[in-house]
């Protein structure tokens, strides 16, 4: 008796060698299902051989039946599937962690079975209306809920945002509501072991990122890196880079037939430790790229409460309304994934960009509330984290999933980026333009500098140790700052030769012959020592 039959065959465009989808009886007696190359049919050696490892009975593996095995096999009445080499979006169908595909199911859309990845795969547990009754009305009491929540399901959406992979970190002490924020937030997927941890190695943490595209992935116990802190600072900035590089690091066909590739995944992270302290933990410095991928945010709301701004009326303690939290998301979970990428895939099926439009209508709004400067790229990327955010939990309001008003999300994500914005450090390219700004106002100050056109009535040395003279160079009206005075003001010499830079090619400061940024004024007929020049009328026009 032949125990086998044939499923489907693979049409995939982009990957080699066509695959068929075989189901058989193996020697417990359970169907298993597997994926065999067309050319290991072909070959009666190499089927027996594939066959037998994957549990086919051997007293059944005759050669009269593996001629038949062959014949059956070999057949092209199955369904056409289609093999990809990445969970989530394709076109208008996604396919989930589960095998599931949600959205379009005109083809058969299976991930390819050389792919290697960590999926968490989704579950489930009561229904959608028991979760917006019973878990998601929390997130009115505490800003970093709602965060999470919206930041996981912005995931769902950087593929159609032209925003790079990356999230947020909770970071604070022990008893401020981490890990039930994390676990509040994975309800949208499924239960609290959705949640993974940063411990592990690079070709894991791909395959981990891998597992969650178009989706979030929670990591949590930040310090489980590793115990030397040098190490640690190391590890987490180049698992981060590695995340928002959206492939892996190209392997041996031996190890690795296909390179993960991910489009977007939402980081949600928790550690008592900032990724800043980290760095500086392990005397690391981070760049400024590098601060606005995942960005820190502080668990504490500032209200000691914890990770909350209120607690409910029948709540006294903020550790009761988590531990509140925790049990409601354990009977709660895993229905919001499915109705949110049914609604986003209608949006998308509606055409002329209606999915992109609102996306970045919502983002504009958020921008335009909080008064961003726009022209300061690093606070724009820094932004973004919070306004994919707002997009898409009011995206979620909008398809009826989420239980709030607009404004109830804006409050709350606009509460964390404020207080994202007051443990942020300054960029390097926030620095420069900060002591640009610095030594434009002081040059245009009302203070009066000693004019040594008109008078004479000083000495060299007076004049010398003058920190601001007004004088004249090639017939031009300058302003002489001290040059003690500027690498006092600019410590560090990087800043100071950007700084500089940036001042020469706006017109402000004046270069000599030679190319070097002081000159050597006069006073009565005397020169005097060099200094930094600044063209009086360009800087009053500024």
């Amino acid at each position: 008796m032949i125990l086998i039959k044939l499923k489907g065959i693979s049409c995939e465009e982009n990957l080699v060698g066509q695959m068929r989808l075989i189901s058989f009886k193996n020697v417990k007696g359970m169907y298993v299902d597997k994926f065999i190359k067309s050319s290991t049919i072909s070959n009666k050696g190499r089927l027996k051989d594939f066959l037998a490892n994957n549990g086919y009975p051997l007293d059944k593996l005759t050669n009269e039946n593996l001629a038949n095995i062959q014949t059956i096999l070999c057949k092209n009445d199955a369904p056409m599937i289609v093999l990809v080499k990445q969970l989530g979006f394709h076109e208008f169908s996604y396919l989930s962690s589960t095998g599931e595909v949600w959205g379009e199911k005109n083809n058969l859309i299976m991930l390819h079975p050389d792919i290697t990845n960590s999926m968490v795969k989704n579950s489930t547990k009561g229904n959608l209306k028991n979760w917006k009754k019973n878990v998601a009305p929390y997130a009115l009491n505490s800003s970093r809920l709602m965060l999470v929540l919206t930041g996981a399901l912005s995931g769902v959406l950087l593929k159609y945002s032209n925003i790079e992979t990356g999230g947020i970190h909770l970071f604070g002490d022990s008893s401020t509501g981490k890990s039930t924020s994390l676990m509040f937030g994975a309800s949208i997927f499924g239960n609290k072991d959705y949640i993974q941890n940063w411990c592990g190695t690079e070709t894991a943490f791909e395959e981990l990122i891998a597992g969650h595209n178009d989706s979030a992935l929670f990591l949590d116990e930040l310090k489980l890196l590793s115990s030397d802190p040098k190490q640690a600072a190391e590890k987490v900035m180049m698992l981060i880079y590695k995340a928002t590089e959206g492939q892996a690091k190209k392997r041996s066909k031996n190890y690795q037939e296909y390179t993960l590739s991910w489009s977007g995944v939402s980081l949600l992270s928790a550690g008592e430790v900032s990724l800043e302290q980290t760095a500086i933990n392990g005397k690391t410095n981070k760049m400024d790229g590098e601060r606005v991928r995942v960005i820190d945010v502080p668990a504490d709301a500032g209200c000691g409460l914890g990770i909350y701004e209120s607690l409910p009326e029948d709540i006294n303690e903020p550790s009761e309304l988590s531990d509140k939290i925790k049990q409601s998301c354990e009977l709660f979970y895993g229905t919001v994934q499915a109705a949110y990428i049914e609604g986003i895939i209608k949006l998308l099926k509606s055409g002329d960009n209606a999915l992109q439009n609102k996306i970045q209508q919502q983002i504009s709004i958020f921008f335009k509330k909080l008064h961003v400067d726009k022209r300061n790229g690093q606070i724009v990327r820094f932004t973004n984290r919070f306004a994919i955010a707002y997009a898409a939990g009011v995206i979620g309001i909008k398809l009826g999933i989420l239980p709030y008003k607009k404004n109830d999300i804006f409050k709350a994500i606009s509460l964390c980026y404020q207080s994202a914005l007051c443990v942020r450090p300054m960029s390097y390219t926030e620095k420069v333009d900060f002591h640009y700004n610095q030594i434009i106002s002081i040059l245009t100050s009302k203070n009066k500098f000693l004019d040594i056109r008109t008078n004479k009535d000083y000495s060299h040395m007076d004049v010398n140790n003058k920190h601001f003279i007004i004088s004249s160079f090639n017939n031009k009206k300058v302003i002489g700052v001290h040059s003690k005075y500027i690498k006092k003001l600019l410590v560090d010499s990087e800043i100071r030769k950007s700084v500089l830079e940036k001042l020469r090619e706006n017109g402000m400061l004046i270069v000599g012959a030679s190319g070097k940024n002081t000159l050597q004024l006069r006073y009565k007929q005397k020169t005097l020592k060099r200094r930094y020049c600044f063209s009086y009328s360009n800087c009053q026009t500024n």
